[in-house]
């Protein structure tokens, strides 16, 4: 096929293939030898809800063609001759799309670009179109994010269906520039590429352009120019995404080499030209550095100021997402979620029932939540792996059917409940199965304090039809789950994720909810001002850096809002929450301001909110009040020999105070461990600058150095490695 071919020059590999409809959400892409990266590149799109695939397929040599003309769901177009005489594929995508989806909703993508949007975890990508034509948007900006593995360029690790977050987790979170050039609307620079290849080499041609415009509600008279990077015709909303960026695969050796020799790609291969010359200069070259973010959801992007998120978003695109799902069935629906296997809908756990030895893992990281010798009823335990891997716990299982002489025999779908209690209910991939889950979750909340449990959400598995193959009968979200415990005075205390995307939470009973303080300034909540509230959930990108599962530190609690915060997050194995509160007086020293209810807030009366805030995450983590000055604390940790993972220092902001306790938790940081903190204001005018000021005469005279500051306020500084 030549450049700027005609509809009829397109060579269609399945004649019998349905026609896209208009309804229909639409994929194009342009690939050659992209075998590896394919599997889940399909199954990525299509539980975000893609209809159809329209796959260009430029002269692949490898298992290509064959995988993808066994997927009902893609039409694949053969295209040869020069792919730099297309404009790098794009002229045939362009062909593409105005012929065969002319007025759809499409994303254009490469096969190693995965999008991500705000709340993608719980939202279809048709929710995020309608919200934009609600808007009189047609187009969408989603900036490249290059995501990596912590080991050498040389010695990457990654097979075919894997999932590719999980193995290029690592990303750069800052460092990047905007700048308006030539007829682009504007452009975005920096990220790893730049860092690694760019910024040492003295190249004399700028780095690679991160901003790209991939989903765009087609129309004959659009086209792209410069890739994704400019279309012309377009309206782009204020929402904005990323497009996850796996270029460090296994073949990124071998493919740089290609393209230098095809000299196919922009302006010679002068891209891929960069890339050689450093790997040459060194072939053991690492991207990760100190302050590489793992990535953990769509909320993380937004937080750090990666996404753009409208305040409206998510009650219109949920009500956008609700419509949908009712008023429009993909024509392609039923054979696109063929890739689950096998097939048992309609069908009762009972009549299927299996289990894989690889859910160990899952219960194993399950079980962490659980403390020493605790009673544990294990709902719908099966095997009852969760015993074996907990020896030390009063282990109940119960199932439909006896495991074991001494299990409990009950079937949740008939209403049976075992009447035992125990201080944890155990729920490891069992809700899927449960038909009337409110009074299930009613039931667990009755006998226990504790519940874990692990579950797919419609988020991230969001294709019905094939949650019905897999036999699960219900559909929920995170904010349902929640609603659900919440009717019960039960709190969500953690979450974590599987590697194979199952959301783990834990709740707890939260017996002291009605004696928190009560509302007492009108603007606020918890007599607490509702701008600072808002504030303490954009910290909490910083926590990402403090090491989950070890021992931490918090240093000026107050009422402890943060410290929740800080528990769900980081996942302590002990946590210290430190603060002077009734020693320094019977009020605080802080003036007329709200966060104090202008000075009626005693002393007292913030410390017991914070125990009583606090008390249900004991029921899971070891957390210690302790009512002493910081210094105090950190001086009792150095003479009983005991280490912090991790400290956030949240005091009184002053250089004096702040330096003192840097240098205080240095005597006690373990060695990879970390200092976190709030404030940090560069402008010397500002009221806490002192907080910046300590922080970077500290960094200077200490040999540490900082790893990530700047949203929210919030700063991380460690030890500089040695290489």
């Amino acid at each position: 096929m030549q450049a700027n071919p005609s509809p009829s020059a397109i060579a269609l590999s399945r004649l019998k293939a349905k026609p896209v409809v208009n309804t229909d959400v639409v994929l194009t892409s342009c690939v050659q030898n992209e075998a590896l990266r394919l599997p889940w590149f399909l199954n990525y799109y299509r539980r975000l809800g893609i209809d159809r695939f329209l796959i260009v397929d430029h002269e692949s040599n490898d298992a290509t063609a064959s995988f993808l003309d066994s997927q009902e769901d893609v039409l694949r177009f053969c295209a040869s001759g020069s792919y730099s005489d297309s404009m790098h594929g794009i002229d045939w995508t362009n062909s593409v799309t105005s012929t065969y989806s002319p007025n759809c909703w499409v994303l254009t993508v490469d096969a190693d670009e995965f999008l991500v949007y705000p709340n993608c975890e719980e939202l279809q990508i048709r929710a995020l179109a309608s919200y934009l034509e609600s808007r009189s948007a047609t187009a969408m900006r989603a900036p490249l994010l290059d995501m990596y593995q912590e080991g050498a360029l040389n010695n990457v690790r990654y097979e075919p269906g894997d999932d590719i977050l999980a193995a290029f987790p690592y990303f750069d979170h800052v460092g990047y520039e905007t700048e308006t050039y030539e007829n682009f609307d504007y452009i975005v620079q920096g990220g790893p590429r730049q860092r690694v290849f760019w910024d040492n080499a003295e190249l004399p041609y700028p780095p690679p352009h991160l901003m790209k415009i991939p989903f765009v509600k087609w129309n004959r008279r659009f086209r792209y120019t410069h890739s994704t990077h400019k279309i012309f015709g377009r309206t782009v909303g204020e929402i904005s995404g990323l497009l996850l960026h796996f270029k460090f695969t296994p073949q990124f050796y071998k493919r740089v080499s290609q393209e230098v020799e095809r000299a196919e790609h922009f302006d010679g291969a002068r891209e891929y030209k960069a890339y050689r010359a450093a790997l040459e200069r060194d072939p053991e070259l690492l991207v990760i550095q100190n302050g590489s973010k793992r990535f953990e959801n769509s909320r993380q992007l937004v937080e750090l100021g990666l996404m753009r998120q409208p305040s409206d978003f998510m009650t219109n695109a949920t009500d956008s997402l609700q419509q949908a799902e009712t008023s429009h069935v993909p024509e392609f629906a039923e054979e696109a979620a063929g890739y689950f296997e096998p097939d048992f809908s309609g069908k009762q756990w009972r009549e299927f029932e299996h289990f894989d030895e690889a859910w160990k893992a899952r219960i194993g990281q399950m079980s962490n939540f659980i403390k020493h010798g605790a009673s544990v009823l294990d709902l719908g335990c099966g095997p009852m792996w969760l015993k074996d891997i907990r020896p030390d716990l009063q282990y109940a299982g119960v199932d439909y059917c006896r495991r074991s002489d001494d299990s409990l025999i009950a079937d949740f779908n008939r209403g049976e409940f075992p009447q035992t209690k125990s201080s944890y209910a155990f729920l490891s991939g069992i809700l899927e199965y449960v038909q009337d889950v409110p009074w299930f979750i009613e039931r667990v909340c009755t006998t226990s304090e504790v519940c874990i449990l692990s579950y797919c959400l419609r988020g991230t598995h969001p294709d019905i039809s094939a949650r019905r193959q897999l036999g699960w009968v219900n559909d929920l979200t995170l904010n349902e789950i929640e609603n659900l415990f919440a009717a019960h005075s039960f709190l969500l205390v953690a979450e974590d994720m599987t590697a194979t995307r199952n959301k783990i939470l834990v709740f707890a009973r939260d017996d002291a909810k009605e004696q928190r303080l009560p509302a007492v300034v009108p603007s606020g909540e918890d007599a607490f001002p509702k701008s600072e509230l808002e504030r303490i959930n954009q910290r909490k990108w910083v926590l990402g850096h403090a090491k989950k599962w070890g021992v931490g530190a918090e240093l000026g609690v107050f009422r402890g809002h943060f410290s929740q915060l800080l528990a769900r997050t980081a996942l302590p194995k002990k946590l210290f929450l430190v603060d002077l509160w009734t020693k320094q007086g019977e009020w605080f020293d802080l003036g007329e301001i709200p966060v104090t209810n202008y000075n009626k807030l005693t002393t007292r009366q913030a410390m017991e909110d914070a125990m009583r805030r606090l008390e249900p995450f004991k029921r899971v983590f070891d957390i210690e009040f302790r009512e002493e000055t910081s210094l105090e604390f950190l001086d009792g940790l150095a003479r009983n020999g005991t280490t912090l993972d991790y400290s956030y220092v949240d005091t009184c902001h002053q250089y004096d105070q702040i330096l003192a306790e840097l240098h205080g938790i240095d005597r006690v940081l373990a060695p990879h461990g970390v200092i976190l903190g709030d404030n940090w204001h560069p402008s010397k005018h500002a009221a806490f600058h002192g907080v910046y000021r300590a922080v970077q005469e500290f960094c200077r005279n200490k040999d540490y150095q900082i790893v990530a500051c700047g949203p929210a306020l919030q700063w991380c500084v460690q030890r500089r490695l040695k290489y």
